[in-house]
């Protein structure tokens, strides 16, 4: 029987253990697996974690570290190509409208989910990272949408970002 990815993350969302190295691995794995399908609806996954509030509150933490640290940390510039360029462009952009300011102002929850970016940061594929980014910012856009810079604001459905 085929694993429900999705359905484990979402689970793992609802359920998240901060201070847990061995759960932290495992979200982070079944995330990459859940991510790394050409048919994975990342809107409609986006829209499954609005619909859980404990997911969605994680989520929300997780989104603010994730632009925050895609936005502003040296490193994951210097090791960038163009399989995660846009999604690195796409966060600088969102960090210079203070998104990550108001998540973590929402949330309280600045750099309580570092250890699970810093997973997607070495050990994820470049596409699988820009695949989640597309979830990142679908769930960031429905929760700020007019708070958005007006570059993102002017293009319908600027969370997209092609699988290279």
């Amino acid at each position: 029987m085929e694993k429900d990815y999705e359905e484990m993350f979402l689970e793992m969302l609802a359920n998240w253990k901060t201070d847990d190295a061995d759960f932290i691995r495992e979200a982070y794995s079944t995330a990459n697996m859940m991510v790394n399908n050409y048919s994975f609806d990342r809107k409609g996954y986006a829209d499954r974690i609005m619909e859980n509030p404990k997911a969605k509150k994680t989520f929300h933490g997780i989104c603010g570290d994730w632009i925050n640290n895609f936005a502003t940390n040296p490193t994951v510039w210097q090791i960038r190509d163009d399989r995660n360029q846009l999604s690195l462009e796409r966060a600088k952009i969102l960090n210079r409208s203070n998104i990550d300011s108001l998540i973590f102002q929402n949330t309280k929850s600045q750099g309580k989910y570092e250890k699970f970016i810093r997973l997607w940061m070495w050990d994820s594929h470049k596409t699988l990272q820009q695949t989640f980014s597309c979830v990142i910012f679908c769930f960031v856009d429905r929760l700020y949408h007019n708070k958005l810079d007006p570059e993102l604001k002017l293009k319908e459905n600027w969370w997209r970002l092609p699988l290279i």
